[in-house]
């Protein structure tokens, strides 16, 4: 690389020659990829650059322009010219190009006279390979045979001179001519010879010979000792020629660490061959995995197994897809096989998928499914009666009803005592809407806690946190995660770090910190990446990458995944942490789940065989139907990852999913009509498609959310918010904190019920408590702004400080403004300053608000010394960072400049502020005619609980 930068500089005639040469033959890719990619187009471009400079190195810069021309190297072929250029270089003495000349011309019947007197030149000027050429024109045996020990002798007695392109010729000329082995052999020794004295080419060369199974010469091994050598030196052909022995089993001796090696490196670099065999290697991996899937499921359908464990454990295979293409499809026609032959388990195990398969859930299966179930209930099948409850609860076959939901789990509590039903009854209990209900949750979560039930403590710790149900008791929730974390319940692990930072005091982050500490040194596995995920919800990014580095090298899959996303968002850089990403790929495993985060990964980097594995994945896992997979598949369509952009395909694998029952298609379709970017806007066909969707699955959050969302704001429709108001309703009632939340804000404002300040601080401080944390600063807003009752300081302040010790960024602005004002709080300007300053550096919608806050601080003098240049550096960086109120600022000055381009330049930052919906720009621009009036235009973007909460 060195090399490259200084002859890049050069502006001389030797200097542009030499780097001509040294682009044409190829630079290396990077420090880790030693194949050398030439740059035909930027080398045609120097050389000609060193003809217009005069001097000695003239007739070289001919020759290796010529040759390009000949070739079509970096542009058009110039046949022509090349021959003018080329004569010109020979009448100098350049050997090579009066053969070159030569050679061209014998093409020509017409022009064998001089093709004949350059090639004599040639020779007469030592090019051996003339000779060769020269005797090939003859007719004569005699002249032939003297030509080609002329030849030869010439370029023995220059490879005595150690010139290395004399022994390379003779290899070449003892390959072109060879009868038998015996020649093959003399052109493999001058090869070597020739390699010897560090001719690159002639590596490759004996490669070749020895990879040819027909002759004498055959050595696999060597062949792919010497192909890795001149690979190594930067031969692309070697590099490919690798990669083709293993994926062609073609007797090379390539194992698969050396094919990933080299495809790696030749998909670097865009070869199109490599990335064609590594496709044919999924497409044959996937391709076996079928027939193997396809073998299996056949004997099983044909009869040719016929006990009733066997077909449960191959419908197990298809259902978790371990060794076989994952399909749910499958899997229930083999549950249903054993569910007509009266087997308990299938039946269990036929309605426990049609739960989680909703696709599958016909009219005739859901009928099948209780049916059974109901008739071994009845004979005593506690599990049989527990996956009743749980369609009962579902509205499958019968009308959902917790009450009928609890009399079945109770039926099964009646044959045996069980932790696992009394967690059923609290769960069923827990998710109806009547508050009556939900108490009656408390007492099956006690008895479950007393018989030690890891899960019945988590749950009842969150009741006893939030207070809703029964008198709030925090520390009876620590004892409860404590206990339940130290059985190695690790999902408890977070649930007690938030309980101490929602607790609060000095030592809460402390508090939190050894919680996963503690689970750590214990050996727990998946603790580091709890750890790690608690210290991101922090901000603290840099803290949690040695955590999961931990984990991952320990084995952990997840911990490989979260590393290198969590690498790639703090870059911007989707190949940063690549190396994590693939040592998932190791780690993987046959679980679904995880190879399905993985595929979705495995798309993002700028890596095209890391995308072509992530795509061969979905397409197995949508054969399979594996929920989720459709919908990433046309993402990656719509994206034009691995392939071009293609919406229309996209739009059609959603749609014969939709036809199929998969629910998550018909919500993509719907937000892809909704939204109108990729497909052209249809609102109307959207709702049809949230409406179908609800049709299946009434209570489904996502879709009640999205609908309350398009009434509430008006997307595609006339906005009514009192419309929008049950689906909230719905979507809170089935567990999504984001929609809890915005029906607290539905309360705190009446927008569309009347206003009921106290069910909005239930609702948004259920979702606060819940980790919904933007919920914290709409309370201390509740508190702030006196809405229906009297203005607390003092509790807007603690909620902020909640939120902002989360790293809710809002929160985190508004305890900055509260102690420089010293509202709720005694003025502390150094605090403010210090929460204001964090929040700028919070990454997101609300820094550029937090830097504009800490212009007005400084330019105003609120709380703190004004300080002018500080000001105007926060207002220049608010600005920049895309916040509209910087902007008008910017614009105020700059338009009461004298200067007539700082007024244009005002001009522009006001109508930036204008295209970003700023109130006053809009203003100002449209009295002064300056600007056409912005549409109000109704912002789409999707509530979900994963975009606060994660």
């Amino acid at each position: 690389m060195q090399q490259i930068h200084a002859l890049a500089n050069r502006t001389d005639g030797p200097g542009l020659l030499e780097y001509a040469r040294l682009l044409r033959s190829g630079v290396q890719v990077d420090a880790d990829n030693p194949l050398a990619v030439p740059d035909y187009f930027k080398a045609r471009k120097m050389a000609e650059a060193a003809l217009t400079v005069q001097g000695t190195h003239t007739a070289e810069a001919k020759l290796t322009l010529g040759k390009m021309l000949l070739a079509s190297e970096g542009g058009a072929y110039d046949g022509d010219r090349a021959l003018r250029l080329l004569q010109d270089s020979a009448s100098t003495g350049q050997a090579e190009a009066a053969y070159l000349v030569g050679n061209t011309l014998a093409a020509n019947p017409g022009r064998l006279a001089d093709a004949r007197r350059n090639l004599q030149l040639a020779m007469r000027l030592g090019f051996g390979a003339a000779a060769f050429k020269l005797s090939a024109l003859s007719q004569s045996e005699a002249e032939r045979s003297a030509l080609n020990s002329f030849g030869i002798t010439l370029l023995e007695k220059r490879f005595a001179t150690s010139d290395a392109r004399s022994g390379y010729e003779l290899g070449e000329y003892y390959r072109r001519q060879a009868q038998s082995d015996e020649a093959l052999k003399l052109a493999l020794d001058w090869y070597r010879k020739a390699s010897d004295l560090g001719h690159e080419r002639s590596t490759y060369w004996m490669a070749r010979l020895q990879s040819e199974p027909g002759t004498g010469l055959f050595n696999p091994k060597e062949a792919v000792r010497y192909y890795e050598i001149a690979a190594e030196a930067g031969d692309i052909a070697a590099a490919r020629e690798i990669v083709r022995g293993f994926a062609e089993a073609n007797g090379l001796e390539v194992d698969k660490a050396k094919f990933d090696r080299w495809v790696r490196y030749l998909a670097q670099i865009n070869d199109s061959t490599a990335i064609l065999y590594f496709s044919s290697q999924l497409e044959r991996s996937l391709l076996e995995r079928q027939k193997i899937s396809d073998a299996i499921f056949t004997r099983v359908a044909k009869g040719e197994i016929r006990d009733i464990d066997e077909i449960l454990r191959i419908g197990e295979m298809f259902d978790a897809g371990n060794g076989v293409i994952g399909s749910a499809a499958r899997a229930l026609q083999l549950y249903q096989m054993a569910v007509e032959r009266k087997s308990r388990d299938g039946a269990v195990r036929f309605g426990e998928l049609l739960i989680a398969q909703p696709a599958l859930r016909t009219d005739e299966n859901v009928a099948l499914a209780r049916l059974r179930l109901e008739e071994f209930a009845n004979n005593g099948s506690v599990n049989s009666a527990v996956v009743i409850g749980d369609m009962t609860l579902k509205g499958m076959g019968v009308p959902a009803s917790t009450a009928k939901a609890v009399e079945w789990y109770q039926k099964a509590q009646t044959v045996t005592s069980s932790v696992r039903v009394m967690n059923r009854i609290a769960n069923a209990y827990l998710l109806s809407t009547d508050p009556a209900e939900q108490r009656k949750a408390v007492g099956f979560l006690e008895s479950a806690t007393a018989a030690n039930s890891d899960a019945a403590m988590l749950k009842l710790a969150k009741v006893l946190s939030q207070g809703t149900l029964v008198p709030q008791n925090l520390e009876r929730a620590v004892e409860l995660l404590t206990a339940a974390s130290e059985r190695g319940r690790t999902d408890s692990l977070s649930e007690l770090a938030n309980l101490y930072i929602v607790i609060g005091g000095p030592d809460s982050l402390q508090n939190a910190y050894t919680t996963f500490a503690k689970a750590v040194a214990t050996g727990n596995p998946e603790a580091p990446v709890e750890m790690a995920r608690f210290l991101q919800s922090y901000g603290k990014m840099k803290d949690a990458i040695p955590f999961l580095k931990k984990a991952a090298k320990g084995g952990s899959f997840s911990a490989a995944i979260d590393l290198y996303e969590t690498l790639s968002a703090e870059s911007g850089d989707a190949n940063t942490g690549i190396e994590w990403l693939q040592m998932a790929t190791d780690l993987v495993g046959e679980t679904r789940q995880n190879r399905f985060l993985l595929a979705k990964a495995l798309l993002r980097p700028n890596d095209k065989l890391l995308n072509l594995q992530g795509f061969s994945i979905l397409q197995e896992m949508v054969t399979g139907k594996v929920p989720g997979a459709v919908n990433a598949l046309a993402a990656a369509y719509i994206e034009g990852r691995v392939v071009a952009q293609d919406v229309h395909r996209a739009v059609q694998v959603l749609e014969t999913a939709m036809n199929q029952g998969d629910i998550d298609a018909v919500l993509m379709l719907a937000d892809l009509y909704l939204e109108g970017t990729e497909v052209p806007s249809d609102p109307d066909k959207a709702l049809t498609y949230y409406r179908k969707v609800l049709s299946i699955e009434p209570e489904n959050a996502s879709v009640n959310l999205r609908l309350a969302q398009i009434f509430g704001d008006g997307i595609g429709v006339p906005a009514d918010k009192a419309k929008a108001v049950p689906y909230y309703q719905i979507a809170s009632a089935a567990g999504s904190r984001a929609a809890q939340r915005e029906l607290g804000l539905v309360y705190m404002w009446g927008a569309g019920v009347p206003s009921d300040p106290d069910r909005a601080h239930q609702l948004l401080l259920e979702a606060a408590s819940q980790g919904f944390d933007r919920a914290w600063h709409d309370l201390s807003l509740l508190n702030s702004a006196g809405i229906g009752s009297d203005i607390d300081p003092q509790a807007a302040f603690q909620y902020n400080y909640k939120g902002a010790e989360r790293g809710q960024t809002a929160s985190m602005i508004q305890l900055g403004i509260a102690f420089l004002a010293g509202f709720g709080v005694p003025k502390d300007p150094e605090a403010g300053i210090f929460w204001l300053e964090r929040a700028a550096e919070t990454p997101g919608e609300f820094g550029p608000g937090a830097m504009y806050r800490l212009y007005e601080a400084y330019h105003l003098g609120l709380g703190v010394e004004k300080d002018q240049s500080l000001a105007q550096s926060w207002l220049k960086k608010a600005r920049d960072a895309g916040n509209p109120s910087a902007m008008f600022q910017t614009a105020l000055v700059l338009r009461a400049s004298a200067n007539s381009s700082e007024q244009a330049d005002g001009l522009m930052w006001m109508k930036k502020a204008q295209s970003l919906k700023h109130n006053q720009s809009n203003k100002i621009l449209t009295r002064l005619a300056l600007g056409p009036a912005a549409r109000p235009v109704v912002g789409q973007q999707t509530l979900s609980d994963e975009a606060d909460e994660e």
